[in-house]
């Protein structure tokens, strides 16, 4: 009898590809760093870590699923003088912080971000003039990255400089569909001068048709600054960009556009900009977007704090033009600007719209119009004469109140027609909303009022409701979409009913405790 080999051979050749992915599984190298190094070098363990001057080679050489695993100090990409250099990561290699140099298993890492850093400190030490332009490179990388628990410091870019986007970290997506994930990283003292492209921590350009996903957790931005996106800033020239920042914090980062964030999605419609359980405090841009500029098409915003942000010209908080954006369970507190103390908004060849549920805009303020809100619709362009253009502002269970400026202290429209016959709509409509004036608006809308909102200390920053509060219970009785909880992590609807603004108040109708838990 003869038998048929074929099913033999299949079965041969699935036991080779299960063995071999086993093999591959298991054979991902894991090569531990220590500044000095120790033993053969060979990075196999801690008793023969690579040295740190060795750290730059091997990163950019490594096989994908290659982990580096890097010992508390500090570590530059050239021990020379030589701006250029970089730490350039190769494809699908991951990066992790937060070890003390003795750790046996992944897991007995420390929490913290601020063991290992990458300077950018190559020269004379604390003179700026002569580091890296880019401390860290990502570039075409066909497979994910990760970098966790590293601080990424003194990256500088002069205006003489060709390289011209993100000192502390540089990506670039050219020729594959790039994907990278910094989670728990410090980026401080990153700065680029003279470049409209920017981002002084980490500027990500996306080109010749091809996307980007870049995601962000747990990071801290600190003194960077750029002409656009102090602390990040992404340009789309063709293809799409997702960007996703979750729970980090932006304080002290400086721009011309865009004070910490700047989108600029270019033509594409599918880029977005995510931002979740963020905090973005002390941020200044000197023209526009004190904490962000973005014009992108996508852009949600939920459970984030913008306060003590500033914009010279427009937008303390926010530059929000040609962009649709959703704004839920958020606070914005004593932001200013000249026009719009929380957001600026403009519409022209592309349609605005903004949409804010659950947020409180308190005590922000303008020194020339719109307190908390400045809408411009313009028709500026030729080509677009004869077509419906809008730019709405749409509030829904909000608090707006104690917003001041010299001309309308609370929301300010204008209106330019420079093209014939143009067709727009620019307007603000609120629903179930506490605003502090109604009768100087031309506003749509059922359930607003205008009552003192009774914050428990407003003075300290505590925007919760007291007992009393007229807010307590009064909101939109549609509740499907709400989100489940508010800005403090509390269940959204108590007592029946959703609240105004973007804490709900947990206790009826004695005094209330204030939470001591603040959803950061």
């Amino acid at each position: 009898m003869v038998l048929d080999p074929q099913p033999l051979m299949r079965f041969c050749h699935l036991l080779v590809v299960f063995f071999s992915s086993l093999t591959f599984a298991f054979s991902q190298p894991i090569i531990r760093v220590t500044p000095s190094g120790a033993g053969d070098h060979s990075g196999s363990s801690w008793a023969n870590a690579l040295p740190g001057t060795a750290l730059a080679g091997s990163i950019a050489t490594a096989t994908t699923g290659t982990q580096f695993w890097i010992g508390a100090g500090v570590y530059k990409p050239t021990t020379t003088t030589d701006r250029t250099a970089s730490f350039s990561i190769a494809s699908g290699v991951s990066v992790y912080g937060g070890f003390w140099g003795t750790e046996t298993t992944f897991d007995e890492r420390t929490p913290y971000a601020d063991l290992a850093t990458l300077s950018g400190d190559i020269g004379v030490v604390g003179y700026s003039g002569d580091n890296s332009t880019h401390v860290v490179s990502v570039i075409n990388s066909a497979q994910l990255i990760t970098l966790d628990r590293l601080t990424i410091y003194g990256g500088h870019r002069a205006p003489y400089d060709y390289s011209s986007s993100g000192a502390g970290l540089y990506i670039e997506s050219g020729r594959n569909a790039l994907s990278i994930f910094i989670n728990n990283c410090r980026f401080v003292d990153n700065n680029i001068e003279g470049s409209l492209v920017g981002g002084g921590a980490i500027g990500a350009i996306t080109k010749n048709n091809s996307q980007s996903t870049i995601r962000i957790r747990g990071s801290y931005f600190a003194t960077n600054s750029a002409e656009s996106g102090g602390a990040f800033a992404s340009v789309t020239q063709s293809g799409s960009a997702k960007i996703n920042l979750d729970e980090c914090l932006f304080s002290d980062n400086s721009a011309t556009y865009g004070g910490a964030v700047y989108v600029d999605p270019g033509s594409d419609l599918l880029d977005s900009l995510t931002i979740n359980n963020c905090q973005f405090l002390s941020n200044k841009a000197t023209i526009l977007g004190g904490a962000i500029s973005t014009a992108s098409n996508q852009c949600r915003i939920e459970y984030s704090l913008f306060r003590y942000n500033s914009a010279g010209g427009d937008g303390g908080a926010i530059n929000a033009s040609m962009s649709h954006s959703t704004y839920n369970n958020c606070l914005f507190a004593n932001n200013i600007a000249a026009r719009g103390g929380v957001i600026y908004s403009k519409s022209g060849d592309k349609e605005t719209s903004l949409l804010f549920t659950n947020c409180n805009l308190v005590s922000n303020s303008a020194y020339i119009s719109g307190g908390a809100f400045y809408n411009l619709m313009t028709d500026e362009n030729i080509m677009y004469a004869n077509m419906l253009r809008t730019n709405h502002t749409l509030l829904k269970n909000c608090i707006v109140w104690n917003n001041t400026a010299p001309d309308s202290p609370m929301f300010k429209k204008q209106t330019i027609h420079l093209s014939v016959g143009a067709d727009i709509s620019n307007y603000f409509y609120a629903n179930y909303s506490d605003l502090q004036e109604l009768t100087t608006l031309t506003m749509q809308g059922t359930g607003n009022m205008i009552s003192d909102p009774s914050f428990i200390n407003p003075a300290s920053g505590n925007y919760r409701l007291l007992a009393n509060s007229p807010a307590i219970n009064t909101g939109d009785p549609n509740t499907l979409d709400l989100l489940p909880t508010d800005l403090a992590g509390q269940p959204r609807v108590q007592n029946g009913r959703v609240d105004m603004g973007a804490y709900e108040s947990t206790c009826l109708p004695a005094p209330c405790v204030p939470i001591s838990a603040v959803r950061k």
